[in-house]
């Protein structure tokens, strides 16, 4: 009974405490794209969502360990837009994140994808620039990975006019 009672004490004492929140799923870096709808809610866009052109965007990560963050978007015209951090170099993220700031759409129709990269040292924001680049509408939809670059996410947008 003793043996019983002190093996319970050691399974109980090594639950997490009651506040504890940790991270669901795989361990791999996470991207949430968010918009408002009509009538001001947010919503999370998926894969291929539709959203408005020109519509105003927030950002969520979620890294399964410390990295240094750079969040860009690559359009159909080859043009990389760098949207986190706005200026300077990666930041470094250890948490999940709701990014300051935010983005807006160019207002042209088309494909979009917005990637998160997430890196265990400091990356160049060149390098990552020339990763993302697309040269085409397909290009941008068959860019779900940018290549010799680990810890990345992506959500691709499909951006229409009213």
């Amino acid at each position: 009974l003793a043996l019983a009672a002190a093996l319970l004490v050691v399974v109980r004492t090594a639950a997490p405490a009651d506040d504890y929140v940790g991270m669901k799923g795989s361990g791999a870096l996470s991207l949430d794209v968010f918009t408002l709808d009509a009538t001001g809610a947010a919503v999370r866009l998926g894969e291929t969502a539709r959203v408005d052109a020109g519509a105003a965007l927030r950002f969520q990560v979620r890294p399964s360990s410390p990295c240094y963050l750079w969040l860009v978007s690559s359009d159909a015209a080859g043009q990389v837009s760098r949207l986190y951090p706005s200026e300077g170099e990666a930041v470094l993220v250890s948490q999940a994140t709701t990014l300051p700031g935010g983005a807006t759409l160019d207002g042209v129709a088309g494909p979009e994808r917005v990637f998160a990269v997430c890196t265990p040292g400091p990356l160049p924001f060149e390098v990552v620039q020339q990763a993302a680049r697309a040269s085409s509408t397909d290009a941008v939809r068959r860019l779900t990975h940018l290549d010799a670059i680990d810890g990345q996410a992506s959500v691709l947008l499909e951006k229409v006019t009213p």
